[in-house]
């Protein structure tokens, strides 16, 4: 990834937000990065490639679960393109019903 692009993808938020982000890396940087959203729309690879993305791509992977957790990206570049990358994830504002009460469930247990 290296050289000015800039690629845009418009999401229908806030119905539509991202799932899981794909990165491809290598001893040079950044290869490329696809996403997915919770509608299974995926978008990429950026920068583009003639191979499709799918769920089973071999890459480093952030899977963010069914909540709308993702807070954008973070990153570092050189002079020869992209070498790092990472997800802000955005903390997970209550537990739902099942989980909260298998976790009381098993802290009972840890008690007793």
């Amino acid at each position: 990834m290296s050289g000015s692009h800039f690629r845009a993808i418009r999401l229908d938020y806030p119905s539509e937000y991202i799932t899981w982000v794909k990165i491809q890396g290598s001893w040079t940087g950044v290869e490329w990065i696809a996403m997915k959203t919770n509608l299974g729309k995926f978008h990429g690879p950026f920068p583009f490639r003639n191979n499709s993305i799918n769920d089973n791509m071999l890459a480093t992977g952030y899977f963010l679960g069914e909540e709308n957790q993702f807070g954008g990206f973070h990153g570092s570049a050189n002079e020869t393109g992209l070498r790092s990358l990472g997800v802000y994830v955005q903390p997970v504002s209550s537990l739902d019903a099942p989980v909260a009460g298998r976790l009381a469930r098993e802290e009972a247990l840890a008690v007793d």
